[in-house]
């Protein structure tokens, strides 16, 4: 700021002369816009929302008589219908910035022509939002349960047209969001901006998608608000089941204790497609009968892990009753006789070779 002007008419509070502001679109009700004034005219332009500061600045085109000086006069109205005078002109070659009374909702800009000037008015100006954030939202991205993911970042932007100081305090809907600084202190009819640091407490008991909103407020002297939008994917982490190897048969009366296992090591529940072929009984796989049946084991999971379920086909088939054939007869064996024995095994049943 090069130079400060104050002014307490109507309802301006203060005009700083030949300053540059640095502000994002998202801070604009009206951003840089432009008009020329060469005749008679009342340009009236509505505001929807609270305001904070008028940036414009004007050129002169044509030639300027000092007995016949056109004016141009900006205006300020909360209603629509009573406007009270924030500046006047009648050289066109100036910047300025003017703070506005939060209930304005409409600007005039009036331009009244000498008969005998040609003397042109060239109009560029803005109105800010007295209160606003960029970005509106925030992802604070994916994190695993207990621990904190990487702090973000948005810039409070304010312009505080009171006649005293005044105070921007934040909260938040989950208190597990993190915020820094939590309020933001501005001296009277001054504008600034803050970046506030967003995080997340790892001591948060939610998983999954959470959504907040964080809103910084400011009750003087109208109540201003602006929201940002939090959101975070607190995940658990993943465990594996793999099942004991060699039970893809059963045979009738079998039983397997323990049919899977988990990375975790943490209790697994079974249960069976067909109770009839295979019972799940105290946790273990009975096979009851001959056929095929489809075991689902499933962990359950915790505060931390993520549950994990798998299946698999066992298929139960009748016990095989065996004997076993000697090679050669042993029964006539006389002392001393030497005998290479071998025998193999077969199917009760049927007698084939098992």
């Amino acid at each position: 700021m090069k130079k400060h002007l104050f002014i307490t008419k109507g309802l301006l509070l203060l005009a700083l002369v030949c300053i540059s502001v640095n502000i994002h679109a998202e801070e604009y009700f009206i951003q840089n816009q432009t008009r020329t004034f060469s005749s008679n005219e009342n340009y009236d332009v509505p505001i929807n929302g609270i305001p904070g500061m008028l940036i414009y600045s004007m050129s002169e085109s044509g030639t300027y008589n000092a007995l016949c000086k056109s004016s141009f006069k900006i205006f300020a109205s909360t209603d629509g219908q009573n406007f009270s005078e924030l500046a006047s002109y009648t050289r066109f070659n100036t910047s300025a910035i003017i703070y506005l009374n939060p209930n304005v909702r409409y600007l005039r800009f009036n331009f009244t022509k000498c008969w005998s000037s040609n003397l042109k008015c060239n109009l560029n100006f803005s109105v800010t939002k007295a209160l606003s954030v960029n970005p509106t939202s925030l992802n604070l991205g994916d994190v695993f349960v207990g621990n904190e993911p990487n702090t973000k970042t948005f810039t409070l932007h304010y312009s505080n047209s009171a006649a005293t100081a005044t105070t921007y305090n934040l909260t938040c809907s989950n208190p597990y969001v993190t915020f820094s600084p939590t309020s933001v202190h501005a001296n009277a009819q001054t504008n600034g901006a803050q970046i506030i640091s967003v995080g997340y407490s790892s001591s948060s008991p939610a998983t999954g998608v959470t959504n907040a909103t964080l809103i910084a407020t400011n009750a003087n002297p109208t109540t201003q608000t602006a929201p940002v939008a939090i959101s975070i994917n607190v995940k658990k982490y993943t465990q594996t089941l793999s099942w004991k190897s060699g039970i893809d048969v059963m045979s009738v009366g079998d039983e397997v204790i323990e049919a899977a296992s988990t990375s975790t090591n943490l209790p697994i529940t079974y249960s069976s497609s067909n109770s009839a072929i295979i019972e799940v009984i105290n946790g273990k796989l009975v096979a009851k009968t001959t056929g095929t049946a489809t075991i689902t084991a499933t962990q359950a999971g915790n505060d931390i892990w993520e549950s994990v379920t798998s299946t698999k086909t066992i298929e139960v088939t009748q016990k095989v009753v065996q004997r076993i054939v000697w090679n050669d007869d042993l029964s006539r064996l006389r002392v001393g006789d030497i005998a290479t024995l071998s025998a193999y095994a077969v199917d009760n049943v049927t007698g084939l070779a098992t």
